[in-house]
């Protein structure tokens, strides 16, 4: 199933399925000036790279819900990958 665009009187960007954030293809969540934040069903979710990008830099690291320092999401996504090989 498809998110649906809602773009509010702001011009704020926000993809939803089933009434939570979500999106599978880039951001779920997108301000007019730069914030990003990415979802899966409602969670914080990214695993090609930060899930949260504010317009002045700072970044957040987040797997399904949890966050993670940068580092620790680095361990975590490893981990991933080497389950997946085994």
């Amino acid at each position: 199933m498809k998110s649906e665009l809602i773009i509010d009187k702001y011009g704020v960007k926000g993809w939803y399925l089933n009434s939570e954030l979500h999106r599978e293809d880039g951001p779920a969540f997108e301000h007019v000036h730069g914030t990003k934040f990415w979802y899966i069903n409602g969670k914080r979710h990214r695993e090609n790279g930060p899930a949260v990008e504010f317009n002045n830099g700072f970044k957040g690291w987040y797997l399904n819900g949890i966050n993670y320092t940068k580092n620790g999401y680095k361990v975590e996504m490893m981990s991933r990958k080497l389950k997946q090989l085994l």
